[in-house]
């Protein structure tokens, strides 16, 4: 129960946070684009309120349920995202989002969530057939192939790389076999490098400027440069909550992608780790919870989330500091998006849903150890 309860602290505290970051961050923004120093941050407040709302409730709804649906979960988000492909307007040269009047909505976030359940109910199913690549690896990757076109479409890259990936992880805890992970990890890569470099022009752009950086002469991209120099203002301690500098339209995306930057400047080196604290406790804790799941689709599904989301943390953190190239990820439960916020709370509801289930197991195996002992 320690587990759960540390979970839920740790998620609601880290949304507390975020809405008081986005509300520094956001504001001059805000104002400009909107009239309202507060406009953002408003709506930030019902994406959080609408989010704790799902963690509770998906708290509560027993996980094996999922194993069910799962098809038609990831069947309905495909075709979300090939909607996707059919919007008109473009944001930043990529269709990734679905007007609902109120707000606009990223399936890709949706798609997360259903890929790795349904993967996982796979995995269960499939037994000692996920061994083999003709019998059990193949249809693991033909969902993900299905997926991986659609963000190609889009284009969405570095969700590409991002679920790749986190699918190798996956099929590695399920006891693939090394081999088969190497040749698949090293075609993926080839392949999407191959793609992403001679056919996306941004993509090219920003590994181009990215390396020239790094071994050249020239100049990160602009918004890392000012992620950079908020992070270095802020040094130990920060400059106070609000005082940011790189808010007004220096750094963009400031209450987004980039927040991570202002809290940094605001709060300084102190205020960061302990927002990093509280991921890594949400990831522990989590995978604490999977190993005791009274069942693989547990196991797995509550490895995949915890690992979704320290995944994408260190992605965000890495590229303000100028680790990575640029790539629009966003802090969860901390950075501006509703689609985000909602989902990885609704993740984290499932997650502790399935400590729950096993903390309600636990009892009875010990009342039937006693009887059997006396």
């Amino acid at each position: 129960m320690t587990r759960i309860v540390g979970i839920m602290f740790a998620s609601l505290t880290l949304l507390a946070l975020g809405l008081m970051i986005v509300m520094s961050a956001s504001n001059t923004f805000s104002s400009i684009s909107n009239g309202d120093p507060f406009y953002l941050f408003y709506k930030q407040l019902v994406f959080v309120a609408v989010g704790v709302v799902f963690l509770f409730v998906f708290a509560v709804i027993p996980y094996q349920i999922y194993k069910k649906v799962s098809i038609y979960l990831l069947i309905a988000g495909i075709l979300m995202l090939f909607l996707t492909l059919f919007v008109e307007q473009e944001v930043k040269g990529a269709r990734r989002s679905i007007d609902l009047m109120i707000f606009s909505f990223q399936p890709v976030e949706f798609v997360k969530l259903a890929l790795f359940i349904h993967l996982c109910a796979m995995i269960e199913k499939m037994g000692d057939r996920i061994k083999s690549f003709e019998k059990g690896i193949v249809f693991i990757l033909i969902w993900l192939g299905i997926v991986l076109v659609i963000l190609l479409l889009q284009p969405n890259f570095s969700s590409i790389i991002m679920l790749s990936g986190l699918t190798f992880l996956l099929l590695f805890l399920a006891g693939t076999r090394l081999k088969h992970l190497a040749a698949m990890g090293l075609s993926v890569f080839v392949a999407a490098g191959f793609l992403g470099y001679f056919f996306l022009g941004h993509v090219a752009t920003r590994f181009d400027r990215y390396f020239n950086w790094l071994f050249g002469d020239g100049r990160p991209h602009s918004q890392i440069e000012q992620a950079i120099v908020a992070l270095g203002t802020g040094s130990w301690q920060g400059i106070g909550f609000g005082g940011s500098r790189q808010k007004n339209l220096f750094l963009s995306e400031a209450h987004s992608d980039f927040i991570f930057a202002v809290l940094g400047e605001e709060t300084g080196l102190i205020g960061t780790l302990v927002v990093l604290s509280f991921y890594l406790l949400i990831f522990i804790f989590g995978m604490i919870i999977a190993k005791n799941a009274k069942d693989k689709f547990g196991k797995l599904l509550g490895s995949m989330i915890s690992l979704t989301i320290i995944f994408y943390t260190f992605v965000n953190v890495a590229v303000t500091v100028g680790i990575f190239p640029t790539t629009g990820f966003a802090l969860p439960l901390m950075s501006y998006g509703g689609s985000a916020i909602v989902m990885t709370c609704i993740s984290l509801g499932i997650l502790m849903n399935i400590g729950f289930s096993a903390y309600k197991e636990a009892p009875i195996q010990e009342n039937v150890l006693n009887e059997g002992a006396k």
